[in-house]
């Protein structure tokens, strides 16, 4: 782990009765876990760690070539465990929460994705790069669950999908025109 951050030490109000916080502004991590295939960069971020629990904010969060913004949780530390809460986060457009549990070394990973009238057209540039040359408002629900010890994705996931789009239009995303003009042809 290595990053920088600016903060403030409050023990109590007097010596006899200490009641440990610390603040954390501006601050700046990137880490790696033994269950993550890439580093986890926080930025514009501020940690609270007040009776026992921390709460965390940053402006991003990045892994690989995704970036959720405007991300909040919570990190609880158990005996031989650590589960990093999300409370909101946002990808792309899609609004996300979850957890990441990692306990006695099997990690367990709970994410729910979802947006209302969002852009096709720009989600799909923000999450793969790639104009897709397709436009339209969406509707999305999904959820993901995994669990395992090394690539959770991997070894044991599931989840649900729900994909609404009306009045949409595909002017050029080869894959997806050709499996909608299959069906048309089929149905």
């Amino acid at each position: 782990v290595e990053g920088r951050g600016k903060g403030r030490l409050v023990l109590g109000e007097n010596i006899k009765h200490i009641r440990a916080q610390v603040e954390v502004k501006g601050f700046h991590c990137s880490f790696r876990h033994a269950s993550s295939p890439g580093r986890i960069s926080l930025d514009g971020g501020r940690i609270s760690l007040k009776n026992g629990k921390a709460a965390w904010r940053a402006d991003a969060v990045t892994w690989k070539a995704l970036r959720w913004r405007n991300a909040e949780g919570a990190v609880a530390f158990e005996d031989r465990g650590i589960e990093i809460t999300v409370a909101k986060a946002d990808l792309c457009g899609l609004r996300c929460t979850g957890s990441v549990y990692s306990h006695a070394g099997s990690i367990t990973n709970s994410f729910q994705f979802w947006a209302d009238e969002a852009d096709l057209a720009s989600t799909l540039m923000c999450l793969f790069g790639k104009d897709a040359r397709i436009e339209g408002k969406f509707l999305l629900d999904s959820e993901m669950w995994a669990e395992g010890t090394k690539d959770p994705l991997k070894e044991a996931s599931q989840g649900s999908l729900l994909f609404i789009s009306h009045d949409g239009r595909i002017y050029r995303w080869t894959l997806l025109s050709r499996l909608f003009g299959m069906l048309n042809v089929i149905g």
